[in-house]
């Protein structure tokens, strides 16, 4: 079962080393890119990071801070902490296995039910703190069901918990009971964290909350440079900030890092070309816009956006006859636009 777990994580993470997940899980002192400490707290007017320090351990050797509210008082948070490491209750996460089928298959409904009855106040053992695994899974599910309001209260409420769990857990000692799956438990926590950022942000951004996103994902585009999945909604953001240089800056290098395989063939993906061209046709750069936009439909045929846009491109520079032809072409991909 914890073999299939970890070919998800490492799915999940965007992380082709399955021994470097295993890694992760299972080792207390590693150092891993794909794993970060941020975490928003619900109630915050202002995001602050403070310093990984404030961790009762630190089982990665790694540069990440961690989002915390910055109205807490530093001696009651030191005060909190150690009243907390000696109560702590372990999360039960001998579900994520199920939750990550059912997460591959798309089956949400099920997902949402299944965390729900977890979730239940009347349920036996039921700790609302340590349940930030099953708010994770349910908020992602929400989100893809269409629920981002619930969503984006789930997530949030995923990401407080991590950050209690992580500040004040230790990592146990090989002489204590369940050692190895609190091991586990604790490193999976710490990474779990940039993927909770991202589907926070990414949710905030659905919404048009795009201060939130953008605080939110610029960490993470800060902290894990080599990872596009985040460049690629950073891009989105700046867009709907109307900060389009900046925009088609982070297109221009996700288009760069990207352009050739060892063979020297263009593996550039087709939604690149078109995040740089939308940042070209919002700078009034019609003909740059074009040239990538017509890459998109020549890659993707029914891509109803690059095609309404590729219209938008002719008409700006004149090309009436054009421009008709791709909006007739958009129409027949999406009629009630």
């Amino acid at each position: 079962m914890w073999r299939q777990h970890i070919a998800n994580t490492a799915q999940r993470f965007h992380c082709t080393n399955q021994q470097l997940v295993k890694r992760c899980l299972f080792n207390t002192t590693i150092s891993c890119s794909n794993c970060t400490s941020v975490s928003r707290s619900s109630t915050a007017s202002k995001i602050v990071y403070a310093p990984l320090s404030m961790f009762k351990t630190q089982p990665f050797s790694r540069k990440s801070n961690i989002l915390f509210n910055e109205t807490v008082n530093n001696n009651e948070a030191t005060a909190a902490q150690n009243t907390a490491a000696q109560t702590i209750s372990w999360p039960d996460i001998t579900h994520l296995p199920h939750l990550e089928n059912l997460n591959k298959e798309q089956k949400y409904e099920e997902i949402i039910s299944f965390c729900d009855a977890l979730l239940d106040p009347q349920a036996e053992n039921n700790n609302q703190l340590n349940n930030f695994f099953l708010h994770f899974y349910r908020g992602e599910a929400l989100f893809y069901n269409k629920n981002k309001l619930e969503a984006i209260e789930a997530l949030s409420k995923s990401l407080e918990g991590f950050a209690r769990f992580i500040k004040d857990a230790a990592m146990p000692q090989e002489q204590d009971q369940d050692f190895k799956i609190k091991r586990a438990t604790l490193t999976y926590a710490y990474s779990m964290y940039p993927m909770c950022t991202y589907a926070l942000a990414k949710a905030h951004n659905s919404i048009g909350n795009f201060g939130p996103a953008y605080q939110l994902n610029s960490r993470l585009v800060q902290d894990f440079a080599d990872v596009k999945l985040y460049k690629r909604l950073q891009v989105r953001i700046l867009i709907n900030l109307k900060k389009y240089q900046e925009a088609l800056d982070l297109a221009q290098e996700l288009i760069t890092t990207s352009s050739h395989d060892e063979s020297g063939n263009n593996i550039v993906p087709a939604y690149y070309y078109y995040l740089r061209g939308d940042a070209f046709l919002r700078l009034h750069r019609y003909r740059e816009a074009y040239q990538d936009l017509k890459l998109v439909v020549e890659s993707v045929p029914g891509q109803f956006d690059a095609l309404h846009k590729l219209g938008c491109c002719c008409y700006a520079l004149g090309n009436y006859e054009e421009s008709v032809e791709w909006f007739e072409k958009s129409t027949q991909v999406q009629p009630l636009y």
